[in-house]
């Protein structure tokens, strides 16, 4: 995986660039060897740069994949249930730890490619800091930390952001603090309304510890993509050293401004100033009635997956809300089963993109162009791997009406089932 860097690209300096030539004084000689020097150290920290990358990449995957392989086997040679139970949460955790590793770098690669962009939709700042104060309490609690939420200067509203990029900036900074925070520490989580209009609010945001500190030196590259401060007192402590690099980036995206200020031993303040737009609020009439609930029981969903792992998941989770699910192995198996089938057989397909045979691309356009009843109406949802802008793009060219990555957020598999067989049955 490429990753864009700062740095210039790795060249090769000669050694002769600096003979001098015909005509040339004492003092053009020296400036062009201090040009060679700079040079040549702007190539050796790039080529450490790239060296550093990969090494810390490989490390940092290899170390939860190693987990996930180790007590994958101890599970099936235990007869204790209990003992069962803890391998397979161990387990869940390298995953996650892998997931996060991988979603990092994508994030990182994406935002530095300027292909992140903001999607802001309406919540509550109440709400909004829930959600992000839910995600960190338990790394809190294990380590017995104090933590304190100050909302007193705080001014709530309905605001129009995008919530997952808010979430990920202070899941970071919190998830940082509780990781370099000894047991029995705090961490403080501020909340300030600088200034309110009609329009927005001004919000000073302040994520505090008392952990162990960084240097005056390492505040300099603290932004820097896998840069990471070790000494004895962190040596054991995981990270990926992505997690500020996004931050950086996600602030600065959304105009706003981050600061921080830390001492050795004495602890981290983070200072993030943001200007978040109200909600306009409608009236009663406008608004009209709150849409009932819409039950995905009964449904039946045809599952286009050649991976059998991948099949059982989803599969488990669309029998888990009462769905009924017809599987194909492929695109082609998949164009069939549609076709054959009387018309409201299916209330969606889960298309699957990279397939032996036929892949999505093309069972989607099928199925489009099929003399089926149903062949325009029914919604086909990518599933897959494909997660980057183009990707999306030629799902949609092609004819599906949403796209979801794996791994599978089963809660968002089911929103978007519900929305989408909703649509389609009003049609």
């Amino acid at each position: 995986m490429e990753l864009k860097r700062d740095l210039p690209q790795p060249q090769h300096v000669s050694d002769t660039a600096a003979d001098p030539g015909p005509g040339q004084t004492e003092k053009d000689r020296q400036e062009l060897e201090q040009m060679v020097r700079a040079l040549r150290n702007e190539a050796d920290m790039a080529n450490e740069s790239k060296t550093n990358f990969i090494s810390n990449v490989s490390h940092d995957m290899r170390t939860p994949l190693h987990a996930i392989l180790a007590y994958d086997r101890l599970p099936l040679e235990t007869e204790s249930a209990e003992a069962r139970t803890d391998y397979l949460k161990k387990i869940g955790a390298a995953g996650e730890t892998l997931l996060s590793l991988i979603n990092d770098i994508l994030d990182l690669q994406k935002i530095e490619n300027g292909i992140t962009t903001i999607h802001p939709v309406p919540v509550s700042c109440g709400t909004l800091a829930n959600s992000i104060i839910t995600a960190v309490k338990p790394l809190l609690d294990a380590k017995g930390i104090h933590f304190t939420f100050d909302n007193s200067k705080a001014a709530w509203a309905e605001i129009n952001v995008d919530v997952l990029r808010i979430k990920e900036i202070f899941i970071h900074l919190l998830s940082n603090s509780a990781k370099f925070t000894p047991e029995g520490g705090e961490v403080l989580l501020s909340v300030e309304c600088e200034k309110e209009t009609e329009s927005a609010i001004y919000d000073k945001i302040i994520v505090r510890d008392s952990g162990v500190g960084i240097s005056e030196k390492f505040l300099t590259r603290i932004y820097d993509p896998f840069a990471q401060e070790r000494d004895e007192k962190t040596a054991g402590i995981g990270g990926s050293g992505l997690g500020l690099s996004i931050v950086k980036r996600l602030v600065d995206l959304m105009h706003g401004t981050i600061e921080v200020k830390s001492c050795l031993g004495e602890g981290t303040e983070f200072t993030v100033r943001l200007m978040l737009p109200k909600v306009i609020r409608m009236t009663a009439s406008e608004q009209g009635t709150e849409e009932p609930f819409f039950s995905l029981r009964d449904k039946k969903i045809l599952l286009c997956e050649d991976n059998e792992m991948n099949r059982e998941i989803a599969t488990a989770i669309l029998e888990k809300n009462g769905m009924s699910v017809v599987p194909a192995v492929n695109g082609r198996e998949g164009v069939s089963r549609f076709c054959e089938s009387t018309a409201g057989t299916y209330a969606a397909v889960l298309m699957d993109i990279r397939m032996p045979v036929m892949d999505g691309y093309e069972a989607c356009r099928a199925i489009r162009s099929a003399d089926h009843p149903d062949s325009l109406r029914v919604p086909i949802v990518a599933l897959t791997a494909d997660t980057y802008p183009d990707d999306i793009r030629r799902a949609e060219r092609c004819g599906m009406t949403s796209h979801l990555s794996k791994p599978i957020d089963p809660e968002l598999l089911l929103m978007t089932l519900r929305e989408e067989i909703r649509r389609a049955e009003e049609i």
